[in-house]
């Protein structure tokens, strides 16, 4: 225990900024953002994948997991990649 004396809590350079979220009451705001953005970005994930994995099991596209995958890891910049890429197989009209 005697080496654990002399430890200092050290000060984040930025949490001033935090205390000024703080003295105006805001702090439960700046965690209420970060929720609904995180909500925003996981939600257009799922989106995104849901939709590239459909049109490519209509299209018959091999390997359609690999765009769900796609959709999931890279989100917007997948779909970009997906939509350049799609127009390279013909859709089925049977489904």
């Amino acid at each position: 225990m005697g080496m654990y004396n002399n430890i200092q809590l050290q000060i984040h350079p930025h949490s001033e900024m935090w205390d000024w979220w703080n003295s105006l009451g805001l702090g439960w705001l700046a965690i209420l953002l970060g929720i609904i953005g995180w909500i925003l970005i996981t939600g257009s994930a799922l989106y995104i994948s849901h939709f590239m994995h459909k049109d490519a099991i209509k299209r018959n596209i091999p390997y359609p997991e690999i765009w769900l995958l796609g959709g999931l890891i890279f989100n917007v910049f997948g779909l970009i990649v997906y939509l350049i890429n799609r127009g390279n197989y013909k859709f089925r009209k049977d489904t």
